[in-house]
């Protein structure tokens, strides 16, 4: 099955689920774009004294996106511990937020590379701006001429009664609604994505069927990056491989409780594949399967709120 090469995982992203607004898209791209630093050689995984799997940034030649450059730079500033060892389960602690600080400037770049690969149609973006800023401007003028009405009214209250101003001021806002949801659904259908985008998204969707029906891709750990290369970069886009997404989760949440120590230090220790966490002793506690999936549902109904 054939797979793009030069594309980059953020445009992947941009490009399959026509958004990267989303968290739990941008997690993917983040994700899969490491993976695809660790294809390129400008990262690597070693074991320290300790086994503990640290990620170390190297020198190479694979030429990078500037998103792709901006994550890199992202990961070197992940060292939660300042030891000048960057851990793998340093970048999934909650309490690294160098990505939810960085996020939107990911995106921009995201969004300026699809354009400079011509994946977005410039002009189409252009139109669907103008839009909304005439959108927007209605919605404006319909409550000015709300606010007008009434105050003319006031004037002419021997003609309008009180309980006619309320009616008066229902119906404008029912308007008001009705042009703003409109409006939003004509800008939702309004397409930026050229035939060369649409083009690698069936691509994708192909790819998907494939990966899901004909391979064990699914079931494939962090490890075998370099059996699968590319294909399991894209296992994470497409959503196909949970077990990698869960593994190298970001914190892309905005309300983090850092006072809850049991969330705060669940880690994942990639050598023994086991989540554990540090203790009041400052001892390592691995958590059984079990306790993980207790643990999860905890953090799920925590996370809960943290959605916009």
């Amino acid at each position: 099955m054939r797979i793009n090469q030069e594309i980059s995982m953020g445009e992947a992203g941009l490009i399959y689920y026509e958004t990267i607004l989303d968290k739990n898209i941008m997690n993917k791209i983040i994700i899969s774009t490491i993976l695809d630093l660790l294809l390129k050689k400008h990262i690597k995984f070693e074991q320290n004294s300790k086994k503990e799997i640290i990620i170390k940034i190297v020198n190479s030649n694979e030429k990078l996106r500037k998103s792709e450059e901006f994550i890199l730079e992202c990961l070197k500033k992940s060292d939660i511990e300042k030891d000048n060892e960057l851990k793998l389960e340093e970048i999934t602690r909650v309490d690294n937020t160098i990505f939810l600080k960085n996020k939107k400037k990911i995106s921009e770049l995201i969004i300026k590379e699809a354009l400079e690969e011509q994946y977005i149609d410039k002009e189409k973006i252009e139109m669907k701006k103008k839009y909304l800023r005439d959108s927007i401007s209605k919605i404006i003028i319909t409550f000015f001429v709300i606010f007008l009405i009434l105050n003319i009214f006031r004037y002419i209250s021997f003609v309008v009664t009180p309980n006619t101003e309320k009616m008066i001021l229902i119906v404008v806002l029912i308007a008001a609604i009705v042009i703003h949801t409109l409006s939003y659904k004509k800008l939702k259908k309004m397409d930026i994505y050229t035939e060369k985008a649409k083009e690698e998204k069936e691509n994708m969707i192909e790819l998907k069927k494939y990966l899901e029906n004909y391979s064990l891709i699914k079931n494939r750990e962090l490890i075998e990056i370099y059996l699968w290369e590319k294909y399991l970069a894209y296992s994470v886009i497409l959503d196909i491989n949970q077990n990698i997404i869960d593994i190298l989760k970001i914190n892309l949440d905005k309300d983090v409780d850092e006072n809850d120590e049991i969330v705060k230090n669940i880690q994942f220790d990639f050598y023994e594949n086991q989540y554990f966490y540090i203790d009041k002793n400052n001892q390592k506690r691995y958590i059984t399967k079990q306790e993980k999936i207790l643990l999860q549902k905890m953090i799920d109904k925590k996370n809960s709120k943290w959605f916009l």
